[in-house]
């Protein structure tokens, strides 16, 4: 075995099931307890997972926080295209009280 001892037994006592469920989480935290582990080694070696078998919850909920990053992405673009015009046309303003071909020049540089 594993070197642990077994669980005692509760068929008669009252608390039989809080008692056990105590014995369990004891034993899956004792750090000095091999549980043992059940995964496979070779992927490969797996069969293959038709959609039938996948879980569409766990899709819906992907989806649905993809949409929102998707969503918060365009808000992100809306404002820094709305900080270059700004900033654009701050840049005119400044420029324009200086020289007029040098607007010129910029506008065609914006543009």
């Amino acid at each position: 075995m594993l070197g642990v001892q077994r669980l005692p037994k509760r068929n008669k006592s009252s608390d039989r099931l809080r008692l056990t469920m105590e014995n369990i989480v004891k034993c899956v935290l004792d750090p000095s307890v091999q549980l043992p582990e059940f995964h496979a080694k070779i992927l490969a070696r797996l069969p293959p997972v038709d959609v039938s078998h996948c879980d569409v919850s766990a899709i819906l909920l992907e989806l649905r926080a993809l949409r929102a990053e998707v969503r918060s992405m365009g808000q992100i673009a809306a404002t820094v295209e709305t900080i270059d015009l700004s900033v654009d046309a701050t840049l005119v303003r400044i420029v324009a009280g200086t020289h007029p071909r040098l607007v010129c020049r910029i506008m065609g540089a914006i543009v």
